[in-house]
């Protein structure tokens, strides 16, 4: 670049003026320019090697999560082709040939109800078992391999039902006053449809001694539920937080509202005998009363009748039971009432 002129008024000459020197010299601007590349090189390798770990990271936990199903499946598998070839050929190509009925299990009340699966992998140590999926038939040896994250889950051995796929017939229930249980348990019984119980109830609580269900038109009541029970549901239901289950259903009868008879016309009714005569004149015209001499009744209003007497014990301590409800002359529905004749 030419040398920058000036005039100078005092002398009348052109003074020359030296160029000025840039900062930016070719040097100093491919230096900076390279600086800038390597920082930005820098940068992006950071940012490429966090990438990298977080797609390792990704791959290595799907790879996990792929292994866990994988032997899963791989259990389904087995079973799926051990029963398909059990189905062609009519033989168990596993290797067990008999499996121990769940029920014989000490631990399987409250596990795998029997209503849903026909049989499970199970231990003894109170833990939970594994219940098959209707569609599943493992054996020991697939339990016992049965693991997860990698550790052995801990299966004893599998078990089947007896019991599995079978139903009883509702009118082949026995009624909860053959049986004589439950009556007492599930009072009142006017919306009750029948009750799980067991036949030996030593040891056990008085409020866990049945399973009482709704009638499926009652509040709260489920025909599925109770269609569940018929399948011999009440088998693995367990009894509290005890080791055991209970045994057998009973069904109360469906005979509708209680019969309310004409108290005078039952045979123990004496007029002079406080203990079943009540006392109308206050307000306790109904009764729960028995046949049984000496027996005092249980008096009552009319307004508030008890529904169920017969399943009413005749102390808090248990059975007996009363015998049926009636009313007393001047009471509000008396003219409508039966007279009781002898069975």
């Amino acid at each position: 670049m030419p040398p920058m002129e000036s005039f100078n008024v005092e002398s009348g000459e052109v003074d020359q003026q030296p160029q000025p020197v840039s900062r930016f010299t070719p040097k100093r601007v491919v230096a900076g320019l390279l600086a800038g590349v390597a920082g930005t090189v820098l940068v992006m390798g950071s940012i490429q090697k966090t990438h990298r770990a977080a797609q390792e990271q990704v791959a290595t936990e799907a790879l996990e999560v792929h292994q866990l199903v994988a032997k899963w499946l791989n259990v389904a598998k087995i079973s799926a082709q051990k029963r398909s070839a059990s189905s062609a050929t009519n033989l168990w190509t596993g290797t067990m040939t008999e499996w121990p009925d769940c029920m014989t299990i000490p631990t399987f009340p409250g596990k795998c109800p029997v209503e849903e699966h026909p049989g499970a992998c199970y231990r003894t140590d109170g833990k939970m078992w594994s219940c098959w999926a209707d569609w599943e038939e493992l054996d020991d040896d697939d339990c016992q391999s049965m693991t997860l994250n990698d550790e052995i889950v801990g299966f004893e051995g599998a078990c089947k039902y007896e019991l599995w796929g079978k139903s009883m017939k509702e009118a082949d229930v026995p009624d909860c006053f053959d049986v004589d249980k439950c009556l007492a348990e599930c009072h009142p019984i006017t919306d009750k449809w029948g009750a799980c119980y067991v036949e030996d109830d030593t040891g056990v609580d008085k409020a866990e001694r049945c399973m009482c269900a709704l009638r499926a038109d009652a509040p709260g009541g489920d025909r599925a539920f109770l269609d569940t029970l018929l399948k011999y549901g009440c088998k693995t239901k367990q009894i509290g937080y005890m080791d055991q289950a209970y045994e057998e259903l009973c069904v109360f009868p469906d005979d509708g509202p209680q019969p309310i008879y004409k108290c005078d016309t039952v045979p123990t009714y004496n007029a002079r005998n406080s203990a079943v005569a009540c006392n109308p004149a206050i307000g306790n015209d109904f009764a729960c009363f028995s046949l049984t001499r000496r027996t005092p009744w249980q008096c009552g209003m009319a307004i508030a009748i008890n529904p169920s007497c017969r399943t009413t014990t005749l102390t808090p301590a248990g059975p007996p039971f009363y015998d049926g409800a009636c009313l007393y002359k001047g009471a509000p529905g008396y003219a409508d009432a039966l007279e009781y004749e002898e069975p």
